[in-house]
């Protein structure tokens, strides 16, 4: 079964007929790749990659801020991929 609803706390199962226009059939998604932080030498600042995906890096104030970055970087390179039908394989 595929969860329903558009958000966390969804529910599985049938929709509710009640809203039919707001319910739909989703598909849920989990990825986990590694990232490496590191504290920038030259200031106060973190650097954040991820060997599974080469050139792709952001970096942050805060070690928080650099992992943030990188999650919302690495969210967007795989929503692209998979706007353009290509596979995520990692």
């Amino acid at each position: 079964m595929r969860k329903v609803g558009g958000g966390v706390g969804g529910f599985v199962g049938r929709p509710f007929s009640a809203f039919p226009e707001t319910l739909r059939w989703t598909e849920v998604r989990f990825y986990s790749f590694q990232v490496v932080i590191e504290k920038e030498p030259v200031n106060e600042a973190y650097y954040a990659y991820s060997p599974t995906f080469p050139g792709y890096f952001s970096n942050g104030k805060t070690l928080e801020e650099a992992r943030l970055n990188m999650r919302q970087a690495i969210e967007q390179h795989v929503e692209s991929l998979r706007a353009n039908a290509r596979r995520c394989d990692t």
